[in-house]
């Protein structure tokens, strides 16, 4: 249920899945049933990305160079700021999930990071008119489509591809699965 929301299927979804599973215990049944049922299309965008899937997500789409020391810890500086540094957990539960990170608190530091990875990042998939960089730097990031109020967050930042990159990734869009 982690995988693809922070809500606990329905007994009715449970029970369509259990059946498909059957006494066979048919695995390719069940992920059919999985994967085509309502539920599991309703929850696409709930999902809150943590630190770490957002931050390696950012650097490998980006193509941002790790070549030093100096540049994994600045890497593990800003997890660490955002409250996820890799192998140490707060308790043997791990690191809370869902919005928990989302606070008021690491907004500036999300920005910061992105502002610095997109600077030090291959933006050239962005090259070309203003206008079509929102289109693209959706494509970039696997972004279906943009909300309304996304769309013009970005459409205003579009002349500046390194700031369109930095807002972009930090949309709710990019942020959830």
């Amino acid at each position: 249920a982690h995988h693809v929301s922070d809500t606990a299927p329905s007994a009715a979804v449970l029970d369509r899945l259990v059946h498909a599973y059957g006494a066979n215990r048919d695995l390719a049944a069940l992920f059919t049933a999985m994967f085509t049922d309502p539920a599991f299309a309703a929850a696409q965008g709930t999902l809150v990305i943590g630190p770490v899937e957002w931050l390696v997500g950012v650097v490998r789409t980006l193509r941002v160079p790790v070549k030093t020391d100096a540049d994994a810890a600045n890497l593990l500086r800003v997890l660490r700021s955002m409250g996820q540094l890799p192998f140490y957990p707060p308790s043997v539960g791990g690191w809370p999930s869902g919005q928990a990170w989302l606070s008021t608190a690491t907004v500036d530091l999300r920005l910061q990071a992105a502002t610095a990875l997109a600077r030090a990042g291959d933006l050239s998939a962005l090259d070309g008119s203003a206008p079509s960089r929102v289109d693209a730097v959706a494509h970039l990031l696997g972004i279906e489509s943009w909300s309304p109020r996304s769309s013009a967050v970005l459409r205003a930042a579009a002349g500046n591809p390194q700031v369109l990159v930095a807002l972009a990734v930090n949309t709710p869009e990019y942020l959830t699965n």
